[in-house]
């Protein structure tokens, strides 16, 4: 089989970036299993937030990030003819008044941002707090919708395989690769945090982290908004499903769950919420983050024909269709460099 390009991994990075060069024009080849790129994308909050941190600031690469990318997956929607994306606030219950005094000061320089006093029905379901501020147009990604849509459209078109990728099958040459039948005329590997013990890029400075997860069912909770309160944040999943969380587990890619801070998330969402709610799972995945969040796209520098696209870490679903755009623009030769991107910073790892 003859295809332009092999992918490896059908995380959001491995379905952007093969949704990019099938709008191109290009023939793709997708790998993937249920683990890895794929698992650690699913569990992930998915939030398109035009603000960051905890001084709700404007994010600095808000048209990029935010504007962009809200943009770019309502287009998508439409390729796809489904709908996974929807605008809604997302509250803050403050903690104490120094949060809310924050929030107040910088609503005059942040549109986005608003007095919420106390969201609709918040009497009923959350326990008394200091004020709620909300951020208005969130966008909220139905993260599985999206990524299983891809992949059946590609499996439709016999352009996915659902297997382990195997690097010892793997064959470089000068003018392209081949990988058990399939030959490309490159490899681009979206591995996630899988490419920190791959041969060809393991010098790049991942950091390791992983998340836990809680997915609890909460009947009686509004779906169509985010509620954030201390370092737990609510988002629905469809039916009575909540997202919860999440931890940085720093140096640990342990698969297992952390049970002590599933009891604290339990313990806090006991004191938030005023109505009966119930844990369905807890889901623990390792997050393909990098030193200053700084992601890697682009081509080895010694090896032409194996690619990169990784590293977006907690926000990759906020800044992937910007660089999926930059990155499919410049392999397409639309483009002399990958628009915005320091391909400095990124070659000199492999000198």
């Amino acid at each position: 089989m003859q295809v332009d390009y092999l992918i490896v991994g059908q995380g959001i990075s491995g379905t952007l970036i093969s949704y990019e060069l099938t709008l191109a024009g290009r023939s793709v080849m997708v790998l993937d299993t249920a683990e890895g790129a794929t698992m650690t994308s699913k569990v992930a909050g998915a939030l398109l937030n035009p603000v960051a941190g905890r001084n709700w600031a404007l994010n600095k690469d808000q048209e990029r990030i935010y504007a962009f990318a809200l943009t770019y997956y309502q287009a998508m929607e439409r390729y796809l003819d489904l709908s996974f994306v929807r605008k809604v606030p997302l509250y803050y219950f403050f903690g104490n008044r120094e949060e809310q005094k924050m929030f107040l000061s910088q609503m005059q320089n942040n549109v986005y941002l608003q007095d919420a006093g106390s969201c609709a029905g918040a009497a009923s379901i959350f326990r008394k707090s200091e004020g709620v501020g909300a951020v208005l147009n969130v966008g909220k990604l139905d993260a599985l919708l999206l990524l299983n849509s891809w992949k059946n459209r590609l499996t439709e078109q016999g352009c996915f395989r659902k297997e382990t990728f195997e690097s010892d099958l793997l064959e470089v040459g000068e003018l392209g690769i081949r990988y058990r039948d399939i030959n490309a005329a490159k490899i681009i590997f979206c591995e996630g945090a899988k490419a920190r013990n791959s041969a060809f890029f393991n010098m790049l400075p991942f950091t390791v982290n992983s998340g836990d997860v809680l997915f609890v069912s909460i009947p009686d909770l509004p779906a169509d908004a985010v509620y954030h309160y201390g370092d737990f944040r609510l988002i629905s999943r469809g039916g009575n499903i909540f997202w919860c969380g999440s931890n940085y587990r720093w140096n640990d890619t342990a698969p297992v769950p952390d049970r002590e801070w599933a009891a604290a998330a339990g313990k806090a969402l006991q004191e938030w919420l005023s109505v009966p709610w119930q844990m369905v799972d807890h889901i623990v995945a390792e997050r393909p983050t990098t030193a200053g969040q700084f992601p890697f796209v682009g081509l080895h520098p010694h090896l032409p024909s194996v690619c990169i696209f990784n590293g977006f870490g907690t926000r990759g679903f906020s800044s992937a269709p910007f660089w999926a755009r930059s990155f499919a623009d410049y392999l397409c030769d639309k483009t002399p460099v990958i628009s915005g991107y320091d391909m400095d910073r990124f070659q000199r790892f492999f000198c």
